[in-house]
């Protein structure tokens, strides 16, 4: 049965910012040793389905976001950790923002971008079921 609750309004942006991911992962990485067409496509196909998963079925739409987000984050992990290990190679900065800025922006917006899509999975599956909108 098709219906809207507020789990769907929470779940729909983390699957549109999972959706994201890989244009941001393709533009910084394209044409490296660090760029697999598993971590390219896996975002798409997993985060579609779980877009439609919780706007017909809100109470297995959080658990579908949460798996989807942790496979394609395990995929991009598994791309891309030797780019780490390169950036890395002269040593950790002291502070936050120096690691990140030494990281690079696509990096960070991937693992952030996912790691934040698998929170509110796992936020969205303590809430109650409320009611349809």
């Amino acid at each position: 049965m098709f219906r809207l609750s507020y789990k769907t309004f929470i779940l729909v942006p983390a699957s549109i910012l999972c959706m994201i991911v890989p244009f941001v992962y393709k533009a910084g990485f394209d044409n490296t040793q660090y760029f697999t067409q598993e971590a390219y496509t896996l975002p798409f196909i997993l985060c579609s389905i779980a877009l439609v998963i919780s706007i017909f079925n809100g109470r297995y739409g959080s658990l579908a976001m949460f798996l989807s987000a942790f496979a394609c984050l395990l995929s991009f992990v598994n791309a891309s950790y030797l780019y780490l290990s390169s950036v890395f190679f002269s040593g950790i900065p002291d502070t936050l923002g120096a690691m990140l800025e030494q990281i690079g922006f696509n990096w960070s917006f991937c693992a952030l971008s996912l790691l934040g899509a698998m929170l509110v999975g796992i936020v969205s599956m303590f809430l109650p079921d409320g009611s349809s909108i």
